[in-house]
C-alpha cells in the first residue's frame, strides 16, 4: 500500500468520526492532532520523495497539502487550548454537512492528494 493510501485511510477515518450535529470532546481532539502530526511527516516524506524523483508537480501539490496540514494542526492546537467543548454552530451545520459530502465525494472522484487537502480543510474548518 503506498504512502498516499495510508493518508486517505486515515483522513477517512478522522473525517468519519465527526458528526456535524455532535460535540467534540478533548480526548478526540488530541487523537486528531496525533494523526494529522503522522500525517504530517508522511506528507513531508512524500513531497522529498517527489522531489528526488523530479516529479514536480506531484511534489508541488504535495506542499499545498502539507500546508493544509500545518494549518489544520493550529486550528486544532487552539481548540484544544479552549476550556470548553467545541460545539458547531447551528448556522453553520448545514454548510458543514455539505462539505463533509464533498470530501466523501473527492475520496472517490479526485486524486489522492486532493482528498487529502480537501479533508485537511475540512478539519480546520469544522474546529474553528
Amino acid at each position: 500500500m503506498s504512502t498516499n493510501d495510508e493518508i486517505v485511510e486515515k483522513l477517512q477515518t478522522i473525517v468519519d468520526k465527526i458528526k456535524p450535529d455532535a460535540d467534540i470532546d478533548i480526548e478526540q481532539l488530541r487523537q486528531m492532532q496525533s494523526d494529522l502530526l503522522d500525517i504530517q511527516s508522511q506528507l513531508q516524506f512524500e513531497r522529498i520523495d517527489a522531489r528526488k524523483n523530479k516529479k514536480w508537480r506531484e511534489a508541488e501539490k504535495l506542499r499545498d497539502a502539507e500546508q493544509e496540514c500545518t494549518q489544520a494542526l493550529g486550528t486544532l492546537q487552539s481548540a484544544i487550548l479552549r476550556p470548553i467543548l467545541i460545539g458547531k454552530n447551528q448556522d453553520n451545520l448545514q454548510e458543514m454537512r455539505k462539505i463533509l459530502g464533498e470530501v466523501k465525494t473527492a475520496a472517490k472522484t479526485q486524486e489522492r492528494i486532493d482528498f487529502i487537502i480537501k479533508s485537511l480543510s475540512f478539519l480546520r474548518r469544522i474546529l474553528t
